[in-house]
């Protein structure tokens, strides 16, 4: 599929898309795609049963998103959230779209099948 084709048909996804603000700091440090889907593309408003309303606030990492005083979750990105409540992110070192599982501890939880690579 050409760029082009893909970006027309991502943005007829959801009534909006959100674009994140263009203040986001220098630290995060995202990769071109990344970038991409969050400042210029925009993630759907709803999509499923995932939620980008994070970003129509200042982008957090998970650890300040949630408070957890615990410097291993400065690592992602907080973009927004599933149904379960569970937080969607992007991970800072790989760039991938994942899910933080707060059932289980917080775990990352990446599914190729399930999720979409930024």
């Amino acid at each position: 599929m050409e760029e082009q084709d893909f970006i027309s048909r991502w943005t007829t996804i959801g009534k909006q898309h959100f674009r994140a603000d263009e203040a986001l700091p220098r630290e995060f440090n995202l990769g071109s795609a990344a970038y991409d889907f969050l400042f210029i593309t925009g993630m759907p408003s709803e999509f499923q049963d995932l939620n980008f309303d994070y970003l129509k606030e200042p982008l957090q990492t998970v650890n300040q998103k949630l408070s957890l005083n615990n410097s291993d979750y400065d690592k992602y990105l907080a973009v927004g959230f599933n149904g379960s409540g569970d937080l969607i992110a992007i991970n800072l070192g790989n760039q991938e779209l994942i899910y933080i599982n707060h059932d289980n501890n917080f775990e990352e939880v990446f599914e190729e099948g399930d999720c979409v690579i930024v």
